[in-house]
């Protein structure tokens, strides 16, 4: 899902199934960062997962991005492990209704 300000595509949100549940991902380009928009965001797509998909949601960050660990964790998402996406080491978290 496109995340559109002023008639431009800023950034994007997705949940897509897996594991038992499903795994939202999130981007959002640099000069809209800090404004509350992607945990708005966020937020709203929990809700709706929440209420009619999953009682489940995995997300994760990339080692050395601390903004995007302390928005999972700032949102109540609980670490439960690490992988390796193109020899990058991810931290993977869980949400549990």
């Amino acid at each position: 899902m496109a995340i559109i300000k002023d008639d431009k595509i800023i950034g994007c949100i997705s949940l897509i199934p897996y594991k038992d549940g499903y795994e939202l991902g999130y981007w959002l380009i640099k000069e809209y960062r800090h404004q509350g928009i992607m945990q708005e965001a966020i937020k709203y797509w929990i809700n709706f997962a929440f209420e009619n998909l999953t009682n489940k949601i995995y997300c994760g960050w990339f080692e050395g991005n601390e903004k995007s660990k302390n928005l999972q964790l700032d949102l109540g998402f609980k670490e439960i492990g690490i992988k390796y996406v193109d020899n990058r080491k991810e931290y993977e978290t869980i949400l549990i209704k």
